[in-house]
Order: structure tokens, then sequence, then C-alpha cells
């Protein structure tokens, strides 16, 4: 065996990694939303899916608890799928109370991170990271049943990881994410609904004299704001795909006094785009910049001269009007 060759691969692999690709777009996101909602929405496929989020919750709690002082002793998942962390240190202060409150958030945190890299063409750094993540933990089992969840979760990720950045990858990157945020609303809602006082609202109801409906509250706070940032991702490079039916291309559109349409001017230099944006109005053609991408006004910022936005050349590309 060649191990020279096999650590040239292995660093090839991960100086790839961390490469910037294009992003996850179009139907391959739409795909992964939409089976992350239908897993956890299913009970069945919820059960295979939920010791990922309750592995998530308690390492959140061990995580936390390390950056507040204490030792991070070691976490359980129990086949039942509830689970608990062990953490030593004082019994009680600001440091074990957000101990205590970082389960149900971190789920939701952990994912829309996850969300927002894979839009933004980094899911191979997110199965890194979960990987060396999943390994570091390794050691901080303390069941039979959860070392195999964690090997198991550890060959899936490296797995996706060796295939390279993949638009399959990168989608099984956002329905990760998805899973861990929708996840982490059905525990904290399935808590607030069903929840005893041995469950984290209730340990920080005792810890804080705070009623543990208030602590449900406090803890949907963060998750609300998890829930906000993936939307944001999510939303830009979905919009396109829900309006590609309401404008096939500038040319399309009905001009009329005060609109406006962009053509392109060619043939253009190789590596080069240049774009003419014509104005008309009621006395004709007013104006006709030149812009090149890189130097001058990109065309978005024409949006608010009425030229229609679009950075596609040859001219059959899409032109999306706003």
């Amino acid at each position: 065996m060649d191990w020279r060759r096999i650590l040239d691969e292995l660093l090839a692999r991960l100086g790839s990694s961390l490469t910037a690709v294009d992003p996850v777009t179009g139907r391959w996101l739409l795909a992964a939303v939409g089976l992350a909602v239908g897993t956890v929405a299913t009970p069945p496929a919820w059960r295979l899916v939920r010791p990922v989020v309750a592995l998530v919750h308690e390492v959140g709690h061990g995580l936390v608890g390390l950056l507040c002082g204490r030792r991070f002793s070691g976490f359980v998942i129990s086949p039942d799928m509830s689970g608990h962390t062990v953490t030593v240190g004082r019994r009680a202060g600001p440091g074990t109370v957000l101990t205590a409150a970082a389960g149900y958030p971190m789920p939701a945190l952990i994912g829309a991170l996850a969300i927002q890299a894979a839009v933004q063409g980094r899911a191979g750094i997110v199965l890194v990271g979960v990987l060396l993540a999943l390994i570091a933990v390794l050691v901080r089992v303390r069941s039979l049943f959860t070392a195999a969840w964690v090997l198991a979760l550890i060959a899936a990720d490296g797995l996706l990881w060796w295939s390279g950045t993949t638009p399959w990858s990168a989608a099984a990157v956002v329905w990760l994410g998805a899973i861990l945020l929708i996840g982490a609303w059905r525990h904290l809602i399935a808590v607030a609904l069903h929840g005893d006082a041995g469950q984290d609202p209730g340990v920080l109801a005792r810890l804080t004299r705070v009623p543990a409906s208030i602590w449900i509250l406090l803890l949907a706070m963060p998750m609300l704001a998890c829930t906000w940032w993936a939307w944001t991702g999510l939303s830009v490079p979905l919009k396109p795909h829900w309006a590609a039916g309401e404008a096939s291309g500038c040319a399309d559109r009905p001009q009329s006094a005060g609109e406006a349409r962009r053509l392109p001017v060619g043939p253009s230099p190789p590596g080069v785009t240049k774009l003419q944006a014509v104005m008309t109005g009621p006395s004709g053609v007013t104006d006709s910049p030149d812009v090149e991408p890189g130097g001058g006004r990109r065309c978005a910022d024409l949006a608010g001269l009425g030229v229609c936005p679009a950075e596609f050349w040859p001219p059959s590309a899409p032109c999306r009007c706003s």
C-alpha cells in the first residue's frame, strides 16, 4: 500500500473542499428542502433521522459547557431518542444556565450554518467540519448505541466528502441543515406541549426560578433568528427559479413610455461581457451606456434608472425583468 500516494490524495481532496465552487441552486435546492420537510413530517422517516438532531442537541450542551469553563465528561443518546450530557462544574451560576439552555438552539444554529454555506458554494467545508467534529466527540460517547450512530454518521459524511462537491452532495448538506433546523423546532414544540420537569426548560426553571413556559419562549428566540438567517440564504437562489415563468426575457415585454430594455452589443471580446442599456421614453432613445462587469456600473445598478437588470451573455441567456 502506497501511503504517500494516499496522503497526497487526501491532501488534494482537502484542498478542493476548502475551495468555493458553484452553489447549489434550482431544482437541487428545492428537492433538498422539500425532502427535509417531508422527512421531519413523516413519523417513520423522522424516527430514522431524529438521533442526528438529538446528537447535535447533546453535543451543544457539552460544547457550551466547555466554553463556560465546565468539564465535558460525556453524552448518551438512548434508543428512545432521549439523551443526556454530563458536564462537571458549579451547580449554579451563569455558566450552568447557559450550558442547560444550549441544547435546543444548537441544531437550529448548525442547520442554518450548513444551509448558508451550501448556497454560497462552501458545502465541502461543511462536510470536512462535520467529519472532524464527529471524530472529536467519539471519545465522549458513553454507550454502544451512541457509538454506533456516531460511527455511521462518520462513514456517511466521509463518503459524501470523498465523492467531491457535486450538486447532489451539496444538496445533501442543505437537506441535513434543514433537518436540523426543522427538527429543532419539532423538539421544542413537543416539549412545550408534552414536556416534563426533567427536560431542559424544567431544569432551567429550577436553576433560575423563571417558569419553564418563559424559558420555552426564550429558547425560541435564537431559533427564530437562525430560521430567518437560513431563509435569507435560501430565498436568493430560489427567487429566480420561482420567477422563471413570470418573464422569459426583456424582449418579450411590451415597451411603453418610460419603460426600458437592455440589448447586447456584440460581438464581445473573449472574456469580456459588454452590454448596452437602451432607455426608451417619450422622445425615443435617450441614453446607451456601455456596461462591463468589473468596471463601471453593474447591470443591477441600472434598475433605478428603469433599465431591466440582467447580467447574462449571450443574448439567448435569460433576462429577468423587475
